[in-house]
């Protein structure tokens, strides 16, 4: 079928045609039987998308449905028509972040959901006393205590009474007099050793246990010993002498003379330590401290004597023997342990306690007369205090 090309006109200009053009009567009585050239065409134009274009002569009212249902027969097979969307807009919901209170409470749901508030507050304090226990039992700052635990048993052997009277005067007068002794078994180096330079200043001081905690590795000390210690009498005592013996004749140095008993002195530097980052931490607890002290554990600090020869220092030599062996130090870079001293003295309640105590604490300074005579006054102090109170 040949189709006549249509003429685009706008939807407001009226057609210019003829009006007394002739129609025939059957474009009047039956317009739906029109020839292929009769065919009306609908068009757009730019203004208005809904306008229709009409042939003349036949932009009646009578006829525009014609127009209508003849225009969306043709423009069916051109133009596809948009399908309406067929599923339903559902808007994107929006979830917000949990804040940390409903964090908190879901989790709290989750591990506690079966207990109750008792059984909480239960568990609560349970984990509480468990802490402090813990806190407890564990040792000390020893920056700032001494760990007079470790002396119980000590404490106990002394006499209940202490004279200190006859002590000043001794504390001073072993640094003027020089008294013989014995110097078995170094009889041959007597000579040498009285003549020979003192290793002592007047910075040194004479360490406590937890001074000895404390040292680090490479650091110089003074070993002031006797010959009544147990390593000149048990298994490698042979030994032990020689290297002693060897070290006195490569250095020799002043001895020492105490209430008769003569200390040799020897140069010693600290191999290893490995207790005292432990001790400095606190990650041990005082019966681990205490059990370590004993001569069985064997916990200690080991030392180079002569010639790199190593030997094992235990605490509990200078726990159990400290009238037979001293270690002394330059006590510039040295915390101070005498105020400790003093409050461990001040702090104890049964006043027959307090004269074991300063006894105990004596044996461990002797030979440092400023220790020495400040523990001697403390003892004074605080013995006459208490002593008052009672009466």
């Amino acid at each position: 079928v040949n189709y006549k090309q249509p003429t685009t006109m706008s939807s407001n200009t009226i057609p210019n045609s003829d009006v007394n053009s002739p129609q025939t009567t059957q474009d009047n009585h039956n317009p739906l039987h029109n020839s292929p050239d009769d065919v009306r065409v609908v068009s757009q134009s730019q203004g208005d998308g809904n306008s229709i274009s009409q042939l003349p002569n036949e932009a009646t009212p009578d006829n525009l449905h014609l127009l209508g249902a003849v225009c969306n027969d043709l423009l069916t097979g051109i133009s596809p028509l948009i399908q309406p969307a067929s599923v339903t807009k559902v808007p994107t919901p929006i979830i917000h972040s949990p804040t940390k209170a409903q964090l908190n409470d879901s989790v709290n749901k989750v591990l506690f959901y079966s207990e109750s508030c008792e059984k909480k507050r239960k568990g609560r304090a349970h984990i509480t006393s468990f802490n402090n226990k813990k806190k407890r039992s564990n040792i000390p700052d020893i920056s700032k205590a001494l760990f007079w635990f470790l002396r119980d048993a000590k404490v106990k052997e002394k006499p209940k009474l202490l004279t200190t009277s006859h002590k000043y005067g001794s504390a001073y007068n072993h640094w003027i007099t020089k008294r013989d002794g014995i110097y078995a078994p170094f009889s041959s180096l007597k000579s040498s050793l009285i003549n020979a330079p003192c290793p002592l200043t007047k910075y040194h001081k004479r360490l406590i246990l937890e001074e000895v905690f404390l040292l680090k590795e490479e650091t110089e000390i003074i070993c002031y010993i006797r010959a009544a210690h147990p390593w000149f009498k048990t298994q490698g005592k042979v030994r032990w002498i020689r290297e002693v013996q060897a070290e006195l004749e490569r250095n020799p140095l002043e001895t020492l003379v105490l209430s008769g008993n003569v200390y040799f002195a020897i140069v010693m530097k600290v191999k290893r330590n490995i207790y005292r980052s432990k001790i400095v931490n606190r990650v041990i607890s005082k019966a681990e401290l205490k059990r370590g002290c004993t001569e069985s554990e064997g916990w200690g600090i080991q030392v180079k004597v002569h010639n790199d020869q190593s030997r094992l220092v235990k605490f509990s030599n200078l726990l159990d023997h400290p009238d037979s062996i001293q270690f002394w130090m330059n006590g510039k870079d040295l915390p101070v342990k005498l105020p400790h001293m003093r409050i461990v003295l001040s702090s104890i309640r049964d006043v027959m306690r307090i004269g074991p105590t300063a006894a105990t604490m004596l044996d461990e300074v002797h030979g440092d007369p400023l220790q020495y005579c400040s523990i001697a006054n403390y003892h004074d102090l605080f013995f006459g205090n208490k002593r008052r109170e009672y009466e």
